[in-house]
C-alpha cells in the first residue's frame, strides 16, 4: 500500500523519514530537489558524477520509462523515475557501492 512504504529524504542538515504521500508533498513544498547520479556521457565516453537539480514536476515521455522527473547536463536530457514506490523500493539498493538518495536542498 502506499502509504505504508517509506521514503528517506535528506536535507543539507537531517534526515527524514515519510510514507510516499507525504514524500510527495514534500518535494512540492521544497520546489527542487537533487539526485547524485553517476553515469557515461554517451556523446563523449567520459564520465559523469554529481548532484543533479530536479523539479518536481513529473512529465510523461514516450519511452519505456513512463513518467519521470527531467533535468539537462549540457545538453543531455537526464530521467529519473517519478514514482514514490520505486524510490522507496529501491532505497537500500547499491550501485557500485552509491546508495541512492533523494536530497532537498533547503529545508
Amino acid at each position: 500500500m502506499l502509504s505504508e512504504k517509506i521514503v528517506t529524504l535528506f536535507s543539507n542538515d537531517a534526515l527524514k523519514r515519510f510514507t510516499i504521500l507525504e514524500a510527495y508533498a514534500e518535494l512540492k513544498r521544497q520546489g527542487t530537489f537533487s539526485v547524485f547520479l553517476s553515469f557515461i556521457d554517451p556523446r563523449t565516453d567520459c564520465l559523469v558524477e554529481g548532484n543533479f537539480q530536479f523539479y518536481p514536476n513529473p512529465v510523461k515521455t514516450y519511452s519505456n520509462m513512463g513518467v519521470c522527473y527531467l533535468t539537462e547536463h549540457l545538453g543531455l536530457t537526464l530521467k529519473i523515475p517519478s514514482s514514490m514506490e520505486w524510490w522507496a523500493t529501491h532505497e537500500k539498493s547499491t550501485f557500485h557501492n552509491q546508495d541512492i538518495t533523494l536530497t532537498c536542498p533547503h529545508d
